[in-house]
């Protein structure tokens, strides 16, 4: 008894010193996030490398569903609604899937499902979102996968992955203009006459940067 003891001992401790010790990820974690116009936009993903492999067409097939990353499935969370190839996407959190091409332009996925642990249990059914997009080539090939989220206006941005010699856009649409006009108005309501005249000139502002000059006069 007195051994079986000892050796559970041992084995507690050397568990316990195993799992204090940081293991190296082949394809770690990352996660990028940022605001576009009034919408929170954020993506988390395992970033693998190409350690001189064949991507396209090789590890990653082409005509078929790829997590677009490594591990559980890439995810896409949006704080408001988007428009995403014609179609509104409401606020919450997307398994985002890439369908590669040989030629031509890739097919994007939104998925329900944000759970997913890589592509294996991918439901068509759940797909909130699927779309062409845009495929273009590097100059500079990039080792490890990347993913951006670009803001070309207050009411355009894009999610950009990047990797080896391949970048694909995701553009999106969100609809800033009426909420932050709705938060000034009842901001200014609340306010004294002679409190309201900084929010007034703010709000101005972002008419004329809209190009609602007549709104923005009145």
């Amino acid at each position: 008894m007195k051994l079986y003891n000892l050796m559970l001992f041992l084995f507690v401790c050397i568990h316990s010193g195993f799992a204090q010790v940081p293991v190296i990820q082949k394809s770690p974690q990352a996660k990028v996030q940022f605001r576009v116009g009034m919408t929170d936009v954020s993506i988390e993903y395992s970033s693998p490398a190409v350690k001189g492999r064949k991507i396209w067409g090789g590890i990653v097939p082409f005509d078929q569903v790829w997590r677009a990353g490594a591990n559980q499935a890439t995810v896409v969370s949006f704080s408001s609604p988007v428009m995403m190839g014609g179609k509104e996407l409401q606020p919450g959190k997307y398994a985002f899937f890439l369908i590669p091409k040989k030629t031509g332009r890739w097919t994007a996925i939104l998925n329900s499902d944000a759970g997913q642990w890589g592509a294996y249990t991918y439901d068509q059914s759940k797909d909130a979102i699927r779309m062409d997009v845009r495929v273009d080539e590097l100059n500079v090939p990039i080792e490890r996968l990347r993913y951006d989220i670009e803001d070309y206006s207050l009411e355009e941005g894009a999610l950009v992955m990047s990797w080896e010699n391949k970048q694909i856009t995701v553009p999106f649409y969100v609809n800033t203009l009426a909420p932050a006009i709705f938060k000034y108005d009842s901001l200014i309501s609340t306010l004294k006459p002679e409190e309201r005249w900084f929010y007034q000139a703010e709000k101005a502002d972002m008419l004329f940067e809209f190009g609602r000059t007549a709104m923005a006069d009145s």
